[in-house]
């Protein structure tokens, strides 16, 4: 199982898929991170408090 996380959980683990980091980034890198973006967003919103 691969889990989609935000870039907190860096280091959690090599299933675990976090966005790049840092400024600059290829336009590659960019696209990465909005796809990751949409992918995790929708089980985001309906985390329980």
């Amino acid at each position: 199982m691969i889990a989609l996380a935000d870039k907190a959980y860096v280091g959690a683990g090599e299933r675990v898929l976090v966005p790049y980091k840092g400024k600059n980034k290829p336009a590659s890198q960019k696209s990465a991170n909005r796809t990751h973006a949409k992918l995790r967003g929708p089980g985001d919103a309906r985390m329980p408090s």
